[in-house]
């Protein structure tokens, strides 16, 4: 007859697979929940291909003939036309005449990858999806050697935490004829985490 296991190697197996799963489990919750933050990327890159595609059908093949200037909702204004959107946040400013985010549409505070990330996003738009996006426009909109307009922040999943450059927070380059995933940088935990957006589309 085999001998069963006492109360207290009962209690300390217990307390040993508890201890594993608390060491364990965290990171597999984020690893899938990055898995899921990736998926939702890729769809929601689609959507903005599919708005550039209809942008550049309806002007000419050009962001430049779109009326695009340096302020930051004229690129906003143009793509919340194509894709639907619950809320637009126009510029705000605080007393000093500094920009800041609107809460409505996007989170108040972002992070690097490395690091707490200072951004900030005068026009955002929150898409019927629950994705969150800011807007931002150069000087020499799409006109200088490089024909680069501006570029898009996109936050797949709104407001909710991590609100993370590389996790949940995306970089699309805007150019006068095309759209890009930012490639700029690196995809490391050391680095500011751009470079994921267009690592995560292959």
């Amino acid at each position: 007859m085999k001998k069963a296991f006492t109360l207290s190697e009962t209690i300390i197996t217990i307390g040993i697979i508890g201890i594993v799963a608390a060491i364990t489990l965290p990171s597999l919750i984020a690893h899938i929940q990055d898995i899921q933050y990736r998926n939702m990327w890729k769809r929601q890159f689609s959507i903005f291909q599919d708005a550039t595609k209809n942008i550049l059908n309806d002007y000419e093949g050009s962001f430049s003939n779109a009326g695009l200037s340096e302020q930051d909702d004229t690129l906003m204004l143009l793509y919340t036309k194509y894709i639907k959107t619950a809320q637009i946040c126009n510029s705000m400013h605080d007393n000093n005449g500094r920009p800041f985010r609107d809460p409505i549409c996007w989170s108040e505070e972002l992070k690097y990858l490395n690091k707490k990330a200072q951004i900030n996003a005068p026009s955002t738009a929150l898409f019927l999806n629950g994705t969150g996006s800011a807007y931002y426009t150069y000087a020499n909109t799409c006109k200088d050697s490089t024909q680069r307009c501006g570029y898009i922040l996109v936050d797949i999943n709104g407001k909710s935490k991590p609100n993370t450059i590389g996790r949940d927070i995306y970089r699309i380059e805007v150019y006068d004829d095309r759209i890009e995933a930012n490639s700029n940088n690196d995809c490391e935990k050391t680095s500011n985490g751009f470079g994921c957006s267009k690592k995560y589309l292959k």
